[in-house]
């Protein structure tokens, strides 16, 4: 349990540290950027949007090339309905609060691997 606390945190570092852009890591380079962490309490409402973890879920959605095989992956990868979520607030994709899981499932499909399907559908007609 610890550890994947741990593990989760050093990917949101990760993940910051590779949003940088050169100048910033030459100034952390030199000691004249200093990154400070804060300990601070998230609400309930809150989603945490770790962009590098969501837009792993989707590398992995888009290397699909059917439907069911995207289904099949959040069969696997056992995505809560918070995550869905997070992964289309990702994506730019709108939902509700009372969709259901396999409903924002299918908003994820056709929002990543939906549109190339129909794309190659209609060029090779």
């Amino acid at each position: 349990m610890k550890n994947d606390i741990l593990l989760k945190q050093l990917e949101a570092y990760i993940a910051f540290l590779r949003k940088l852009d050169e100048r910033e890591i030459l100034d952390l380079e030199k000691g004249t950027l200093k990154i400070n962490f804060v300990k601070q309490r998230n609400t309930v409402d809150d989603i945490n949007v770790d962009s590098f973890t969501y837009s792993q879920y989707v590398m992995e959605i888009q290397s699909k090339t059917t439907r069911d095989e995207c289904f099949n992956y959040f069969k696997m990868a056992n995505l809560q309905k918070r995550d869905l979520e997070g992964i289309l607030k990702y994506i730019g994709v709108s939902f509700s609060k009372k969709d259901t899981k396999h409903k924002l499932q299918t908003k994820i499909i056709e929002n990543t691997i939906g549109k190339k399907l129909r794309d190659d559908a209609i060029i090779n007609k």
